[in-house]
């Protein structure tokens, strides 16, 4: 349990009882065992026992709860913390100092994230600060793209600072986890390596002296992209220079775009976003363009910017076939799983993209491979059309990729 002494934070490891296992806790699992030992994971629900035991843990009953010798028992569900407390200080006798809850635990945790403050995990390397690059709340739903950008960033502080940077998305929760992985498997390294300091382990950072955690928002202006000169580099070229693309993702590149590289062709780089938008309307957000109006843009611009190919993504099957039947051979596209549709059968969205997803064996990481090289792909077109969206910000404005041309569609806003 992380306790503050004199300015500092020591990690002094207690044995502790978790009570409600649910979506919430889900993610933070991992994060908690690296704090405490954790005994098991009570709830009322007996039918969590199964998935429990999938991951690693020990289900107790409630009831069991006052047989066992604990610490601390860590509330994790905010809404109903009050009624649990109440029936563990009550009905089973719990001293109400071994009740805790965790959403205060995780909010001081998040408290201290401030590139600065140091944990103490353990005695061992007592000479180096580590500096572990970790998906807090607000990257929970980025994707790979945007981590690979704040870890960058991040690599940039730590390496100004003296300290050794380590990515933990092992612990901490990304989109690109399957449940039984948090806590058990780190998701960057199926993507990528940091070319330093890989000789150092999660476990051996989570008993060392001095551990500092990387800012969750990192503003520090000389650590933006945008401050830097990407103009002469695609997107893949920059992450090469800092960080390795694991070989089975870079392998899928030339295949794509084989066509156009043996032909010198120019290539159009298309994105289509719509649906998941177009039915939540979230305020505030850029109204993405149907597919109707990409296909009158890309008529205007086709001949007079000279476009052999275009390379056309978009998380819908239809939004390709679409493409397919209007510009047949000109079409390129990465070949992997799309959605039918975001709206079920009464028209409601499913979720936004990085909530959906596929029924199929290891379908985390393949989602994050699929999204890697679709994006990485349009960084090598000549030209580029999209509506106003995190990823055209994010290829445009925070990349800076050297696009000759580029057109966004802006509607205005929800």
């Amino acid at each position: 349990m992380i306790i503050s002494s004199e300015g500092r934070y020591s990690n002094v490891r207690k044995k502790c009882i978790l009570y409600g296992y649910g979506k919430w806790l889900s993610f933070r699992l991992g994060w908690f065992k690296c704090i405490d030992d954790i005994i098991g994971i009570s709830d009322r629900n007996e039918g969590k026992r199964i998935e429990l035991k999938e991951r690693g843990y020990n289900y107790i009953l409630p009831e069991k709860i006052k047989e066992l010798k604990f610490d601390y028992i860590i509330i994790t569900s905010e809404l109903h913390f009050s009624e649990i407390f109440e029936e563990l200080y009550k009905k089973y006798n719990i001293p109400k100092e071994k009740l805790l809850s965790g959403i205060k635990l995780w909010n001081d945790f998040e408290d201290i994230c401030d590139g600065e403050t140091e944990i103490n995990f353990g005695n061992r390397n007592s000479e180096k600060i580590f500096y572990v690059i970790a998906p807090l709340s607000p990257w929970f739903n980025n994707g790979l793209i945007n981590l690979a950008s704040k870890v960058y960033h991040n690599i940039c502080y730590a390496k100004e600072k003296g300290y050794i940077a380590v990515v933990d998305m092992k612990n901490f929760y990304t989109i690109y986890h399957q449940d039984y992985e948090i806590g058990n498997v780190n998701i960057w390294d199926k993507y990528y390596t940091i070319k330093s300091n890989i000789q150092y382990d999660l476990d051996t950072i989570y008993e060392s002296k001095r551990v500092i955690f990387c800012f969750s928002k990192l503003n520090v202006e000389q650590y933006n992209i945008e401050k830097m000169d990407l103009s002469k580099s695609c997107f893949y070229n920059f992450i090469e220079e800092n960080m390795s693309i694991k070989q089975e993702i870079k392998l899928t590149y030339n295949r794509i775009f084989k066509k156009a590289i043996l032909t010198h062709a120019r290539v159009l780089g298309v994105a289509i976003r719509g649906s998941d938008y177009n039915l939540l309307k979230p305020k505030n957000h850029y109204i993405q363009p149907d597919i109707s109006l990409i296909k009158e843009e890309i008529d205007k611009i086709i001949d007079k910017w000279k476009i052999d190919y275009l390379y056309i993504i978009s998380e819908e099957r239809r939004n390709i076939d679409y493409m397919y039947k209007i510009y047949k051979e000109k079409v390129l596209t990465y070949d992997c799983l799309l959605y039918d549709s975001y709206a079920d059968e009464l028209g409601k969205t499913k979720g936004v993209v990085g909530e959906v997803k596929f029924k199929r064996e290891n379908d985390g990481f393949l989602r994050g491979k699929e999204y890697l090289i679709s994006t990485i792909l349009l960084s090598y077109c000549n030209c580029f059309i999209s509506g106003i969206n995190s990823k055209s910000y994010f290829l445009l404005d925070d990349l800076k990729i050297n696009f000759e041309k580029y057109k966004l569609i802006d509607l205005g806003k929800y």
